[in-house]
């Protein structure tokens, strides 16, 4: 969806500079410089989506791994103690 998005704003901006070379009308690259730094916002704010993302899939294995451990932790105690079922 994102890569859609970016790519109907660059269409966009490339349409807009067209008519206003072939129009001579140019406030026409005013909306088109928009389109381009929206295109280009929508992939710096995709990537840091990416990073964080990819960095809480981290933590989340982290804490996984913590609370395995001390799940193991409590039946190594229980084991010792007899109380396993």
């Amino acid at each position: 969806m994102t890569t859609f998005a970016v790519g109907m704003l660059a269409l966009d901006a490339v349409l807009l500079l067209l008519a206003g070379i072939w129009l001579g009308r140019p406030w026409l690259f005013v909306p088109a410089g928009f389109c381009v730094l929206a295109a280009a916002g929508t992939v710096m704010l995709w990537r840091r989506y990416r990073r964080r993302v990819r960095d809480l899939a981290g933590l989340i294995e982290a804490r996984r791994n913590e609370a395995r451990r001390e799940a193991e932790a409590i039946r190594d105690i229980l084991h010792s103690h007899n109380f396993h079922n």
